[in-house]
């Protein structure tokens, strides 16, 4: 190798490795700056912590809760959570020492109550549960079920969605029970009551006036499906009174007989008109679903029977 050669070579190497040495001074710069940041940063948390110790503090109050959380002029304001001595545990926002705002309610019985609160009461919208697994999600007022909400049966598997009045069910709503029987209709004080539709499981139907759970005033019953023996609609069209037919009412069998006539307690008692698919007819009285009393029975083809009825026999005639 020339002499030149070898110069050139040295100057290479001087050159690299001056080059190195820039680099490694930079990233030692980097790293001091790094450090600094990371010292900066710890310094404002302690500083943020100290500031937050005039806010944020742990108090034993009278009745033995205890509570921490936002604390400002003596009380509880802002977000915290509070333990009663019996278990009860709540979370969420307070003001001046009041649940308010938004928060959870936890109790000892593992019952909870997540939503809105209004001078520690339940008041706007929010879910309540039973260790059961009852739940009711929907509006509140003053610690109360009160609007509108859906309460779904845990224990029982039923599900009401309508509206309620001070925790009971009152006014439009839809239940549906654990047998699948289903009532759209009117409600108050918790019971059926107005007008309404009841389907039941197996089809039948009934859809008319309600009171305190039972068929009252006028409706009309539909049988279903499986009991129509005939080709015609099995229905009563009439009055009730105590989920039973009381009053005047017409009755269509599948069969193809109608009665239109007064019914007592499920039963045609008084005065009333059949018709028989065959053609046969009778009209008079009814006592206990029997002909009773004075009636005319004209046969299909057309004969007159006229007189007194006892147990559907013609027991005379009338004098």
């Amino acid at each position: 190798m020339s002499d030149d050669e070898k110069s050139r070579k040295i100057h290479e190497l001087e050159q690299g490795l001056r080059f190195a040495l820039e680099e490694l001074t930079k990233m030692k710069e980097a790293q001091a700056a790094s450090n600094q940041l990371v010292e900066d940063m710890r310094r404002r948390m302690e500083v943020m912590q100290d500031d937050m110790s005039f806010f944020v503090t742990r108090h034993t109050l009278a009745d033995g809760s205890t509570y921490v959380g936002g604390f400002e002029r003596g009380k509880a304001n802002g977000r915290g959570r509070r333990n009663w001595p019996h278990g009860d545990v709540y979370v969420g926002n307070f003001v001046n020492d009041v649940m308010e705002g938004h928060g959870k309610l936890t109790w000892h019985d593992g019952s909870w109550y997540e939503g809105d609160w209004s001078s520690g009461l339940r008041e706007g919208t929010g879910t309540y549960e039973t260790p059961e697994g009852d739940r009711y999600t929907g509006q509140w007022l003053k610690d109360r079920c009160h609007g509108k909400g859906i309460k779904v049966g845990g224990s029982v598997g039923d599900r009401y969605k309508g509206e309620w009045r001070e925790d009971k069910r009152e006014g439009k709503g839809v239940y549906k029970d654990q047998d699948g029987d289903t009532y759209t209709g009117l409600w108050k004080n918790d019971q059926m009551h107005g007008h309404g539709t009841y389907t039941w499981a197996d089809g039948g139907t009934y859809t008319g006036q309600w009171e305190e759970d039972k068929r009252q005033g006028l409706g009309v019953f539909k049988a279903a499906p499986s009991l129509q023996a005939g080709k015609f609609e099995e229905k009563y069209d009439g009055w009730w009174r105590n989920d039973m037919m009381h009053g005047h009412g017409k009755y269509y069998w599948s069969h193809g007989d109608v009665y239109d006539g007064n019914w007592s307690a499920d039963r045609r008692n008084g005065s009333g008109l059949l018709l028989c698919a065959n053609g046969e007819r009778y009209e008079g009285g009814w006592k206990d679903d029997e002909r009773s009393g004075r009636g005319v029975f004209i046969d299909a083809k057309g004969k007159k029977l006229v007189g007194r009825w006892k147990g559907s026999q013609h027991i005379g005639d009338v004098h």
